[in-house]
């Protein structure tokens, strides 16, 4: 009877006093029950049901409880607001409709109070939660809890919940499942729960996951690898190891040889997003991988970088564009140049942009050989475009590219609407900047267009979209549409160039409903950044006109105590980040001078001479 009521779980129904739920067994047998309208009746009430057994339960049953839970949190949280009477009448009103069908259904009231409720937040539904999880982690089954985890963590995201006690006690109990693991599937679902919540709870989950990530990659040397799941586990395992940031030589080197093993079986949309996964973690440690780019795979053979093989493996086949800009920016960053693959691409979206926008007339001798060259410009987005364009400025072979100016100046004015926009996503709103700060001889930004794409950039770091890295490029590409060079004689006749940055009004303006983009910017930076990431956005906001030396103050203390494993180019940036605020602080100062001179002594060689530089 527990099993087959718990499965038929279908209808929810709201009073002002009460709490229904309609379970419909059998057609000769119809249970209800009622609940009191205070929550701790209702905790209360649900424990002692015979359907709270759950170590007895089957994936599906389990699956519909997570559901019933989720969907009584709603009802409880907008009992807190005053628009309950509003809801009671619009339910009252639809009792003819429901005549029919006796009640909503779980998705119409959870809709219901997402639009009524969406500031609402959970702090005296904890123990729903608690009590739902605690009862969940007792089951021997893994991997199908980890779908309902995910949707979980996104919902508690959605509503505020912020209680580190509860994720302490969540990771704690996701590590007692690692003894249990031992198929690649029911790692990568915990992968993907890991991720999620080292995304969405950063802040939080800083502390409580750095031993979890050691653990997790202690452990998966050991697991069996299946052949036929090798594809998502790596891709999940790559994208994990980016979120986290923490990677691991011997880990690194066992995916490369997954991958040149098995290369020629993996479909190639596939293989191409595991390319690109991969190359996400190049800028967090890029001497391991370039020292594995070039690792011997096979002694009879010449030593040769590990994309030559998988690059002939790829071109036989038909991409996607998509898997082509994805494929061009793993080039670029692996440092492997492709010539005749560039050329293609370049002439595919040269040529379409040719035909659907116009410009002077060119013979592109590359395109006679291209497969899908009978495609439409609709094939290529115009996102990914902006990707191409981007990986191309990153590359250096702009300068050698014969028709750059007008591919700049086609996306310039076609790529960069107002409509546009709202449809990019953050890697390539990152992209679009770094296109129009780079190439000030072809193009001069607008100042609405500069506005409209720092404020859906700032859009995305809010809701937690966009990694600090790609916001830092985004503001010093910012900062360089700012800049104005000029030359001059001084008192002794030398020519001397100066640069000054040009004020945005509109960066630092704030409203009464609203604050100013470098205020809301620098408020997420205080959250939980790289410091490499941190000094370059500090130094980008500063010399936009965020002069607030309180703000700056707070992470003097933090440079100094990791002043030690700061790069020469983060010294600089916290210089001149500080001279262009005028703060001081001698001991930090000195400090940095310190670590400069540890830094060119460990990089110069026995016979070249040290940089001297003034720090301060």
């Amino acid at each position: 009877m527990q099993r087959s009521i718990l499965e038929t779980f279908t209808r929810i129904a709201i009073n002002t006093n009460t709490y229904t739920i309609f379970t419909i067994t059998n057609s000769h047998n119809h249970i209800s029950v009622r609940f009191n309208s205070t929550i701790k009746n209702l905790i209360k009430q649900i424990k002692e049901l015979p359907i709270y057994n759950i170590n007895k339960l089957s994936t599906r049953e389990i699956n519909s409880w997570e559901k019933l839970t989720s969907a009584i949190l709603d009802i409880t949280t907008s009992t807190k607001t005053s628009d309950i009477s509003g809801k009671s009448e619009r339910l009252e009103e639809s009792d003819d409709k429901a005549s029919t069908e006796n009640s909503f259904t779980i998705t119409n009231i959870t809709d219901l109070t997402d639009k009524n409720n969406k500031n609402t937040t959970l702090s005296e539904d904890k123990e729903v939660f608690d009590m739902s999880l605690s009862k969940v982690f007792k089951k021997e089954s893994v991997m199908v809890r980890h779908v309902d985890y995910l949707h979980l963590l996104d919902r508690l995201c959605d509503k505020g919940y912020n209680d580190k006690k509860f994720f302490n006690h969540f990771i704690s109990n996701l590590r007692t499942k690692f003894d249990k693991i031992r198929t690649p599937e029911l790692l990568t679902h915990l992968l993907l729960v890991l991720s999620r919540c080292k995304v969405k709870f950063k802040p939080i989950t800083r502390n409580c996951t750095k031993s979890l990530d050691h653990e997790m990659e202690s452990r998966i040397g050991k697991v069996f690898l299946d052949k036929n799941y090798i594809q998502q586990f790596i891709k999940n395992l790559i994208r994990y190891m980016h979120v986290t940031g923490h990677i691991d030589s011997m880990l690194f080197s066992s995916i490369f040889e997954l991958i040149l093993d098995g290369y020629s079986n993996v479909p190639p949309a596939t293989l191409v997003d595991i390319l690109y996964n991969l190359s996400a973690c190049y800028s967090t440690n890029k001497k391991m991988i370039d020292l594995l780019c070039y690792h011997e795979h096979n002694i009879n053979t010449p030593k040769q970088h590990f994309l030559v093989p998988i690059s002939r493996y790829l071109h036989k086949h038909d991409l996607r564009p998509i898997d082509k800009a994805k494929l061009f920016r793993c080039y670029v960053l692996f440092d492997f140049d492709h010539i005749t693959f560039i050329n293609n691409l370049l002439g595919e979206v040269t040529e379409r942009l040719k035909k659907s926008i116009g410009f002077e007339d060119f013979d592109h001798h590359s395109c006679e050989y291209l497969l899908g060259f009978t495609m439409d410009m609709d094939d290529y987005t115009k996102g990914q475009v902006l990707m191409i364009a981007d990986s191309l400025l990153l590359s250096r072979r702009h300068h050698f590219t014969r028709y750059y100016k007008e591919l700049v100046q086609s996306i310039y004015f076609n790529c960069l609407d107002q409509k546009q926009i709202e449809k990019l996503d953050p890697i390539e709103l990152r992209c679009a900047m770094s296109i129009i700060g780079n190439s000030p001889k072809y193009i001069i930004p607008d100042q609405e267009l500069l506005c409209n794409m720092t404020k859906r950039m700032v859009d995305h770091l809010e809701c937690n979209r966009i990694d600090i890295n790609d916001l830092a490029i985004f503001l010093k590409d910012l900062v360089r549409c700012t800049r104005i060079k000029f030359v001059r004689k001084n008192e002794r006749n030398r020519t001397i160039r100066i640069t000054k940055f040009n004020h945005l009004p509109w960066i630092t303006q704030s409203t009464d409903n609203e604050k100013s983009f470098l205020e809301r910017i620098s408020k997420q930076l205080t959250l939980d950044t790289d410091i490499v990431d941190l000094t370059h956005c500090l130094r980008s906001i500063a010399y936009l006109g965020y002069n607030n030396k309180s703000y700056y103050a707070q992470f003097l203390d933090h440079f100094k105590e990791n002043a030690h494993k700061l790069p020469t180019k983060s010294i600089a940036y916290i210089e001149q980040t500080l001279n262009k605020i005028r703060l001081t602080d001698k001991h930090l100062f000195y400090m940095l001078g310190k670590r400069f001179q540890e830094a060119q002594l460990a990089a110069a060689g026995p016979d070249q001479k040290i940089l001297l530089r003034r720090i301060g």
